[in-house]
């Protein structure tokens, strides 16, 4: 689920700004943006699907803040840059 709701965001995104150009996604990327655009409150949907119950309970328990930060949008100013094999910080 965290991964259909991630890519859908990033696609749904990239669309809005009409930044997709020519593309023929895959069938899994075409459903990414609409989980994500039907999905009202995305981080109570990461933290009741199996990965996000397993970082606040049982023997991975205590990282619900975690999965608040993987739900926040907009939440860096900056991303990684593949740079020879390696990733870096964006300038």
């Amino acid at each position: 689920m965290e991964d259909q709701l991630g890519a859908g965001a990033v696609i749904s995104m990239r669309r809005d700004l009409g930044d997709l150009g020519a593309t023929h996604p895959s069938p899994a990327a075409a459903a990414a943006p609409a989980v994500w655009d039907t999905t009202a409150d995305p981080a109570t949907v990461l933290h009741r699907c199996h990965s996000g119950r397993e970082l606040t309970e049982g023997a991975y328990g205590g990282f619900a803040e975690d999965v608040d930060i993987a739900a926040e949008l907009n939440g860096s100013k900056a991303g990684p840059v593949l740079t020879d094999g390696a990733f870096t910080a964006a300038p």
